[in-house]
């Protein structure tokens, strides 16, 4: 039977706790992959605020299809909805707001659930 000692238990948890924290933190590395700088259309872009004005969930908010933070709050959330997100499918949704969303005015929380029906449909 082998005895571990309390020192060495706390050295074995030490190195397991290291190890889920760096799964963890890899994770979140691999999401925030898309960035601002990958979106291809022409965007107005509002100043940085102290409070984001974009944060959270979608709400019933008016979503604007030329506000560039607007339109990254949408695709980065749609992205960590899909669980395996990349820039490729971040430009892919960026490329759907662009060429197929309807114009008709309508909510954040619409046009989420329109990409994320269009997403599906796609296969993604």
């Amino acid at each position: 039977m082998i005895r571990l000692t309390s020192q060495a238990v706390i050295i074995h948890l030490f190195y397991y706790l290291c190890s889920q924290l760096i799964f963890q933190l890899s994770s979140f590395i691999f999401f925030m992959a898309f960035s601002k700088k990958d979106l291809k259309g022409l965007y107005n872009w509002t100043p940085e605020q102290e409070t984001p004005l974009f944060e959270g969930s979608p709400s019933r908010r008016s979503f604007d299809r030329y506000n560039g933070n607007q339109v990254f709050f949408i695709i980065t959330l749609l992205l960590e909805r899909l669980g395996n997100p990349s820039i490729e499918q971040g430009r892919e949704i960026e490329m759907m707001i662009i060429n197929k969303l309807p114009f008709a005015s309508s909510s954040e929380l619409t046009v989420f659930n329109w990409l994320e029906k269009e997403m599906m449909a796609v296969g993604q």
